[in-house]
Order: C-alpha cells, then sequence, then structure tokens
C-alpha cells in the first residue's frame, strides 16, 4: 500500500498536516523534500532570462511544424 502524507519540518520534527498518521512499528517511511515555492525575486530573475530567450530566438523558430518534428523524433529506428 502506498499513501501520500503530507508533513513540514518544525525545529527538527516533523509536524503532520491534519490528523498525525497512526504507522505500526516498523512501518518504513521514505520522506522526500519538496521544493519551496519561488519568491518574488527568484520569479523576476526567471521572468528576465525567459524575456531574453525570446528576444534572443530560440531553436523553436526554425521548426516549422513541432508536432510533425516531435513525430519524426519519436519514429522508431532499426536495431542494428
Amino acid at each position: 500500500m502506498r499513501e501520500t502524507l503530507g508533513a513540514t519540518v518544525e525545529n527538527g520534527q516533523l509536524k503532520w498536516q491534519g490528523i498525525p498518521p497512526s504507522l505500526p512499528d516498523g512501518t518504513q517511511v521514505r520522506i522526500v523534500v519538496l521544493p519551496q515555492f519561488p519568491d518574488a525575486d527568484n520569479v523576476a530573475v526567471a521572468k528576465q532570462a525567459l524575456e531574453r530567450l525570446v528576444k534572443r530566438g530560440t531553436v523553436c523558430h526554425s521548426i516549422p511544424d513541432p508536432s510533425a518534428w516531435q513525430r519524426e523524433q519519436r519514429k522508431d529506428r532499426p536495431l542494428y
């Protein structure tokens, strides 16, 4: 059984979101650290970088039909 439980770290300990889970002794858990939501400064920097890429032009401008290009890239190739 796979279950997702929410928690945050406060003062070095997990604080469960909602009702704390009742897990039997010996239950193995895996903690995945999720990225923090970006703050306003990071969003502004990312926006500026994207605007520079748009002005510079990217590889997308050299592909007239992106859907056809993607189909071609995914086409099975013969095995040697």
